[in-house]
């Protein structure tokens, strides 16, 4: 159970960091902001923790010549949350009839909480999270299998092709962009969410220096 403090503190981290955010395409990322295209929010641009966007800077150096990343998601305040976790669910529901909802839940749970507080410095909510894929020189995507945050099947995860005993040759160049990017961001110290191959936690650096902050102030 949360207490008034836990409560307090995290909220407060959400003010702090809302502070520090900065915007994705004046780092030259390309950006599609799902959640502007399904009428969420009237602000197309996405936005990211300085230190996390700047992991993300060495990600990119790490990318073969003419690669760029694309963010789809990234900063994900309370109100933007709500919204997310509320599609989330039906978009789970949609693509798991034969699931209870209980299943439902415990999956959209996982993928957008509908919770006020969502204590991991590496999440959307902190800044510290985006869903990604990889662009050629002409902003054209690489073929990853299946779009970014459009399918909630197997297919999603982030290793399905690497196992697939007899893969054809578009599952080949499937299996191939996804190591590239597994590569970069893992180089970058980012860690995956393995049901999708799309979605990357950054927290090292502020988790230290809130980890200082509370040392600083006796916690």
């Amino acid at each position: 159970m949360w207490n008034k403090a836990d409560t307090e503190y995290w909220i407060q981290k959400e003010r702090e960091i809302a502070e520090i955010v900065v915007n994705l395409e004046d780092y030259g990322f390309a950006v599609h902001s799902r959640s502007y295209a399904l009428g969420w929010t009237d602000d197309p641009k996405l936005y990211g923790r300085i230190d996390a966007v700047k992991a993300l800077l060495r990600a990119r150096e790490a990318l073969p010549d003419g690669l760029n990343i694309k963010v789809f998601d990234g900063w994900r305040p309370w109100e933007l949350q709500e919204q997310a976790a509320k599609r989330a669910k039906e978009r789970i529901a949609a693509a798991h009839p034969e699931w209870t909802d209980e299943q439902v839940d415990e999956h959209q749970w996982r993928m957008a909480p509908p919770a006020r507080i969502v204590p991991r410095f590496g999440s959307h909510r902190y800044g510290g999270a985006f869903d990604i894929t990889l662009v050629d020189a002409e902003g054209e995507e690489v073929d990853m299998g299946v779009g970014v945050g459009y399918n909630t099947g197997p297919e999603a995860a982030l290793f399905y092709y690497q196992f697939l005993e007899n893969p054809n040759e578009r599952e080949l160049t499937a299996r191939e962009n996804r190591k590239i990017m597994i590569n970069a961001m893992c180089s970058a110290e980012f860690s995956p969410y393995l049901e999708e191959f799309w979605h990357w936690n950054y927290l090292r650096d502020f988790e230290k220096a809130a980890k200082q902050w509370m040392m600083n102030h006796g916690s």
